[in-house]
């Protein structure tokens, strides 16, 4: 894939200014942020990662603006919000697409706002912990399941397909 550019830090001041006005009405905040990752999960080619179309200093610094602390809460919430939506935000092709071809930007468009919640999470999380001086325990529940079951091996012994049984109790819990 292409290498992205570091945008220029006055350019993600006013992107990140205008998002925390947008941020007062949560559905254009969850608008902007779906134009912003299907412009730029569709910029790419699946084969070699070569440019589509051109995405300029301005829609990159929207999208480094999208991970600064003043609006992450509101850019965890507007993924969260997208990934169930999908159906309502990505609406027919406009112009004379394959059906698989379409399918194609849809699924990217998924897996960005997959791997953008992700992100999100995780500087949230760093902004949490740095103001509570505490880290939250990962939510990965079969980490969780391994951790009891390896504390729970040094009382008893532990039938084989034990961590599939702690997983499910851990995602349960979740």
């Amino acid at each position: 894939m292409a290498q992205t550019p570091q945008p220029d830090a006055a350019l993600v001041q006013t992107a990140l200014e205008q998002l925390i006005e947008l941020a007062a009405v949560p559905e254009e905040f969850t608008g902007a942020l779906v134009d912003n990752v299907w412009w730029i999960a569709s910029a790419y080619d699946e084969a070699g990662g070569a440019l589509l179309h051109d995405i300029n200093a301005e829609e990159w610094a929207t999208t480094v603006a999208f991970r600064q602390e003043p609006v992450i809460r509101h850019s965890l919430k507007a993924a969260r919000r997208c990934l169930q939506n999908v159906e309502k935000d990505v609406q027919t092709p406009q112009t004379q697409v394959s059906a698989q071809l379409w399918q194609l930007h849809v699924q990217r468009y998924v897996n960005e706002l997959r791997r953008l919640e992700q992100v999100f999470q995780t500087v949230l999380d760093g902004v949490i912990a740095r103001d509570q001086g505490v880290v939250r325990p990962s939510p990965n529940p079969r980490r969780r399941a391994e951790h009891e079951i390896a504390q729970r091996n040094l009382f008893e012994d532990i039938p084989r397909g034990e961590i599939v049984k702690a997983t499910a109790r851990q995602r349960r819990k979740r």
